[in-house]
């Protein structure tokens, strides 16, 4: 890896960020079935990178009023536990409290994920609010990353990939044996 070929760029510069909606209000739109609606707590607890199920669902007419995100779009928490990066494993809708990542130019998505792990307790130093902490759309949008060229980005997030995948394993083989 040459680490001088890796230049600095805004978040903004490389892709797409918006922010999710709630319908409102939120009580009229939970189901017990429906469309899976995503929450910090469906992300918290789990270890994985995927969020493969969620707890709550909103009723289908829900849909129009919040964004729906399919597999393997990348998403980051915003308040609650901000900073918390995660791929969608489901189609689902999301709220206002999740960042969504799309249309990528010059990086690849999973080493967006890992940087936004490397990255977190710096974008944690951005939030604001004192009674629920907040990471702003604008904040995250010009916050400067060192990217590498595709090839390292893919190396990389390859390297990474399979040592998650190592310890998914590892947990799944504790949690049998418990």
């Amino acid at each position: 890896m040459n680490i001088n070929k890796w230049k600095q760029v805004k978040l903004k510069e490389v892709c797409d960020i918006r922010r999710g909606a709630s319908p409102r209000p939120i009580q009229d739109y939970i189901a017990d079935s429906g469309v899976p609606w995503v929450k910090i707590a469906d992300a918290t607890a789990t270890t994985s990178k995927y969020i493969i199920k969620t707890k709550e669902f909103i009723k289908f007419k829900g849909i129009s009023k919040s964004v729906q995100v399919s597999p393997n779009t990348l998403i980051l928490s915003n308040s609650a536990t901000p900073g918390l990066p995660k791929f969608m494993g489901i189609k689902a809708c999301v709220h206002d409290g999740w960042l969504i990542f799309s249309r990528f130019k010059d990086i690849i998505p999973d080493f967006l994920y890992y940087q936004f792990i490397n990255i977190r307790k710096s974008l944690i130093n951005q939030v604001t609010g004192t009674v629920f902490q907040n990471l702003k759309t604008d904040v995250v949008k010009e916050f400067i990353i060192d990217l590498p060229p595709i090839l390292e980005q893919k190396t990389i997030a390859n390297m990474l990939s399979l040592l998650d995948d190592k310890i998914e394993i590892n947990e799944k083989i504790n949690q049998t044996l418990e």
